[in-house]
């Protein structure tokens, strides 16, 4: 059975047999995945293909179409054209399992409708579909080298719906009050500079180092939060964070996870807007301190430009 893979480099594969694509034709084939078999029609096929050009180049999709159906079909024998047109549209010849993108959003519905551990254990084999390249809060890079308009919408989309299947499992941790797992696993998400910016994510981590006993560290967090908010998007931080800190710096008791998450909140875009906004930034070189739950020492957090990974480097104090 061919399988056909977008959340990382676009790839149709069956066994030891990989197809030799070309960038148009790696294109034109993730538009097809993403429509899971339902037709598309050609001028939606050239806006993809080819943004904004009033025309596209000489024989357009129907050029393209021909070149990715003969790299498709030596894994198409008996079955039929794997590109099948009719009334000027296109489909592909897909099943839902076919698809690295198909199945994570399939396993991520089942596990949305699970509830407890389950939930969480559903989500996480959802969340395997985008490999181990996949790192941080929006997950590796999807649509892997296609330009365009329309590639870099959608791979803002996919990222998004990682972020959001990541904070489904941390939302289920803090239900279920493992606060140490979910502060472990947010500093582990945090190499990524763009997750400071995620009003949700950074409640969760707060909310989770402040039911470890240790509310100094969640202020730590909240001031980290503020300053990145602060440096590279200009504004101040959002306003649920400011009301959480403000409670946190008052209440000099431990307050439980099912009582501090917002189960009323809207959907908020990763840069504290309420409109669903993400903005991915480039950064400049900078150390911030952050105290952790595993060691009493400081640790350096390097916001680095665009693109390059964070290293986290730890110094435990030594012991009195």
């Amino acid at each position: 059975m061919i399988n056909f893979g977008i959340l990382g480099r676009v790839t149709a594969s069956q066994g030891d047999w990989v197809a030799s694509l070309a960038r148009q034709q790696q294109h034109l084939l993730s538009v097809l995945v993403l429509a899971g078999g339902s037709p598309v029609d050609r001028p939606s096929l050239e806006t993809a293909l080819w943004d904004e050009q009033l025309h596209s180049p000489e024989g357009g999709v129907k050029r393209v179409v021909s070149e990715l159906r003969a790299r498709l079909e030596p894994a198409f024998r008996g079955v039929g054209d794997p590109i099948p047109g009719a009334s000027d549209t296109y489909r592909l010849r897909i099943a839902s399992d076919q698809a690295d993108v198909l199945r994570f959003r399939a396993k991520s519905a089942e596990a949305r409708r699970a509830t407890g551990p389950r939930s969480t254990e559903l989500m996480r084999a959802a969340l395997e579909e985008w490999g181990p390249e996949a790192t941080g809060l929006y997950g590796g890079r999807p649509l892997g080298g296609l330009p365009g308009h329309w590639a870099d919408a959608r791979r803002t989309a996919l990222r998004l719906e990682h972020r959001d299947a990541v904070i489904h499992c941390l939302e289920q941790d803090l239900r279920d009050e493992r606060y140490d797992r979910l502060v472990r696993e947010c500093e582990r998400l945090a190499d990524e500079p763009d997750t400071l910016h995620d009003s949700d994510f950074v409640h969760l981590w707060v909310t989770a180092a402040h039911n470890t006993g240790l509310p100094g560290r969640a202020d730590q967090i909240l001031r980290l939060a503020e300053d990145s908010v602060r440096r590279h998007l200009q504004r101040p931080l959002d306003g649920r964070l400011r009301e959480l800190a403000e409670r946190i710096r008052t209440d000099s008791t431990s307050t439980r996870g099912r009582a501090m998450i917002d189960r009323g909140r809207k959907r908020e875009g990763t840069d504290g807007n309420s409109d669903g906004t993400v903005v991915f930034n480039n950064y400049d070189d900078t150390a911030v301190g952050v105290q952790t739950a595993q060691a009493s020492g400081s640790f350096t957090v390097n916001m680095p430009a665009k693109d390059v990974s964070v290293k986290v480097q730890g110094e435990e104090e030594p012991e009195a």
